[in-house]
């Protein structure tokens, strides 16, 4: 019977899993972003325009965005995509490990690298624009790396128990060789 490489401890992992899918979900209503002196446009009739500067509202003004009103590409890719994203990884690494549904090994991996990339985008928007990220973009972000820093970890886990078990195996080899000469 061939011996089965280490695992991370389920319950680590788990947990690891658990803290990305509720950092991605609180992440949610902080502010993800804050605009500096963004311009205001007005949609639609007059009326929008006369009630905003009835309020005093200014043509120019800084905005907070969180992930349930903002959105990357002109408005293709709202923030909350990114955080359900991030919560979708997550929960796919659970359910990968779990055995539960069959699930590729190069699936969690892709998709982690896909998410992250596409959190990267604000980081880029916000030093060609007058803005600074919020603290719900670095949750989420951070979020989204709880199934890399997993997928790297099992991997050199995997990595290290091969080379163990070829050592092992080498010695075995020898030992076996050694003790038939002395037979012989």
């Amino acid at each position: 019977m061939e011996p089965t490489p280490p695992e991370i401890d389920p319950r680590k992992r788990n947990s690891a899993v658990l803290c990305g899918v509720l950092a991605a979900l609180f992440s949610l209503p902080m502010r993800w972003m804050t605009l500096r002196d963004a311009e205001v446009t007005y949609h639609g009739n007059g009326f929008a325009r006369e009630f905003a500067a009835a309020l005093g509202g200014p043509e120019r003004s800084d905005f907070d965005l969180t992930a349930l009103n903002g959105n990357l590409f002109g408005g293709a890719v709202p923030f909350w995509v990114l955080a359900m994203l991030v919560m979708g990884v997550n929960v796919l690494l659970l359910v990968r490990r779990s055995r539960l549904l069959y699930v590729p090994e190069w699936l969690p991996l892709v998709a982690s690298l896909v998410t992250a990339a596409f959190l990267l985008v604000p980081l880029l928007v916000a030093g060609s624009v007058q803005a600074e990220l919020g603290p719900g973009w670095l949750l989420c972000f951070g979020a989204s790396l709880v199934p890399l820093a997993y997928l790297f970890r099992e991997r050199s886990l995997i990595v290290a128990w091969r080379e163990e078990h070829r050592r092992h195996e080498r010695d075995l080899r020898r030992a076996t060789l050694a003790a038939s000469r002395v037979e012989a």
